[in-house]
């Protein structure tokens, strides 16, 4: 987060949006959202015309939000659904306010039972139905009185906050009936300095596009001390860091959080080699071959920077507990020191002058809440190194659906002038109209692929 803050300038997004509304055409408005403490919510809404906010307070917007959504799905079993919701977790920022509900509580375990919603695709009815009623309560709730900036405008660049940077905003329904993924071209920021910082990037590498799939795993035996207990957690973290520090690798630590043994992705081999198909003089690494040393190496030699665009089928995992070790886990062939997994760290390490990269694994998108940031994750890793934009995912979606979304999104931009955002907002309303069937029309298929950057 310090290092994204520092390239960036810092600057908070409050400070900064009246200068970078001037920039924006006048088909674009920026939307950021901002904790300010336990009972209050603001939002700021900016296009080239001004600037305009509202604050949700408590008593007023907040409390009648929980009520209608305790009324129609019930609170107490909400909290029970979501208790083993991994992937979120949040450092606090907000001051604490006594004699309050445990506000931001109550709201983030809303939207964690949304995305249980988002992320089941065989809902009942009655689970659909509440999947629509909370969608329609959030835009409500975040988007009324600032729809005079956004009325117009066929795109959105949101800055999430908090637990919205977990939301797919594209799934939220507006009065109408409609996704918003219907209406508006929406794509996301961590902040405004770091779209300052990647807008003052030009990029013109040779090469169209390097994919990497079909990545072996296996099975390894187990080397770390089984987690018992929040002691074994923090002790693990502190062994962690210690041990990274010096230049060790990770290997035992994934093993104590269950995080070592992968299975193979076969679509992922067949995804790559369409996207070859696709993309004329791109080219792929595929089995055995994609490893780390293959691409810290390509990293070295200048070769990883001659690509406009790298695509990334293969697992992803996020570790909020002990963020260093959120990872792409490539080919399960321990060599050279390295242990199969791509961490943050080495990521923000890699030469890259890529306008796109493409994350398509599982939950690439997840990471930790810092106040200012927003969720830092693999996100943040892939600008340091010097990506300009980026496809990450918001949960695990199967296999094959998958590949259907990754090779129709590079053929849509071929067709569109290597548009990334624009393809991919087309794609999802192409999923939604049901033009590739009427299972792939649930938000569960085409949602969990967000946008960021340029």
């Amino acid at each position: 987060k310090e290092q994204i803050s520092s390239k960036a300038g810092g600057q908070t997004k409050e400070a900064h949006i009246n200068d970078f509304r001037k920039r924006l055409d006048n088909n674009t408005a920026v939307v950021a959202f901002a904790g300010l403490d336990n009972i209050t919510h603001a939002v700021l809404a900016a296009d080239g015309n001004g600037v305009t906010g509202k604050i949700n307070y408590f008593s007023e917007t907040i409390e009648p939000l929980m009520q209608r959504i305790s009324d129609k799905c019930g609170m107490n079993a909400i909290q029970q659904k979501v208790s083993g919701l991994r992937g979120v977790k949040i450092s606090g920022t907000g001051s604490e306010v006594s004699g309050n509900r445990n506000t931001i509580d109550e709201f983030n375990t809303i939207i964690n039972y949304y995305r249980i919603l988002l992320t089941n695709p065989s809902l009942t009815a009655k689970e659909v139905e509440e999947r629509k009623f909370i969608a329609s309560e959030l835009y409500n709730y975040l988007f009324d009185g600032i729809t005079g900036t956004t009325n117009g405008k066929t795109e959105i660049i949101i800055l999430p906050d908090g637990i919205l940077g977990f939301l797919p905003f594209e799934t939220l329904i507006m009065p109408d009936g409609r996704y918003m993924a219907e209406k508006f071209n929406i794509k996301y920021a961590q902040s405004l300095g770091v779209l300052d910082l990647i807008a003052s990037r030009k990029y013109s590498p040779p090469k169209p596009l390097l994919a990497f799939g079909g990545a072996v795993y296996q099975g390894k035996s187990s080397g770390g001390s089984e987690i018992k207990s929040g002691d074994d957690l923090d002790r693990l973290y502190k062994n962690t860091l210690d041990n990274l520090s010096r230049g060790g690798n990770s290997e035992s630590a994934y093993q104590s959080l269950g995080l070592a043994s992968w299975e193979n992705l076969p679509g992922t081999l067949e995804e790559v080699k369409k996207l070859n198909g696709i993309v004329s003089s791109s080219e792929i690494i595929t089995g055995a071959e994609v490893t780390e040393g293959k691409i810290k190496n390509l990293s070295k030699n200048g070769s990883l920077s001659k690509f406009k665009v790298i695509h990334f089928a293969t697992h992803g995992l996020v570790v909020p507990e002990i963020p260093e070790l959120s990872a792409l886990v490539l080919s399960q062939t321990s060599s050279g020191g390295d242990d199969g997994y791509l961490r943050s760290s080495e990521i923000a390490e890699l030469d890259i002058k890529a306008d796109f990269v493409n994350l398509s694994a599982c939950e690439t998108g997840l990471g930790k809440i810092y106040g200012g940031e927003g969720v830092v994750g693999l996100t943040q890793s892939f600008l340091l190194a010097g990506a300009n934009a980026l496809s990450v995912s918001l949960w695990q979606v199967a296999d094959e659906s998958t590949s259907k979304f990754m090779t129709g999104l590079y053929a849509a931009s071929e067709k569109n002038g290597h548009k990334y955002d624009l393809a991919m907002s087309q794609l999802k309303r192409d999923f939604i109209s049901g033009k590739y069937g009427d299972e792939l029309k649930k938000p569960y298929y085409w949602a969990p692929f967000v946008y960021y950057g340029k």
